[in-house]
């Protein structure tokens, strides 16, 4: 195995009080998504409602494809009701 390149690229959960937080009670998932799958974590979302950790993993591809599936991570952000108030 050689050594990864990590990039860091973010989005944080609003959480679902005034603070921005989740309740002390509620179970995060962890997972890790590939660009091809970017549907299933949309299914995710609407479906399970509570606080979703992920990491999304690219391998080494041309700048312009990583910028592609940026692009595309930020359009699912923003169009799947839900995203932004479980995912980060």
């Amino acid at each position: 195995m050689r050594p990864s390149k990590v990039v860091p690229f973010y989005f944080k959960a609003a959480g679902t009080n005034a603070n921005g937080e989740f309740l002390k009670e509620d179970i995060t998932i962890l997972t890790i998504v590939t660009s091809n799958r970017f549907s299933t974590l949309a299914k995710l979302v609407k479906r399970y409602q509570g606080p979703i950790s992920v990491a999304l993993h690219v391998t080494s591809t041309p700048t312009e494809h990583r910028d592609r599936i940026l692009d595309e991570l930020q359009t699912l952000y923003i169009s799947t009701p839900g995203m932004s108030t479980y995912v980060d």
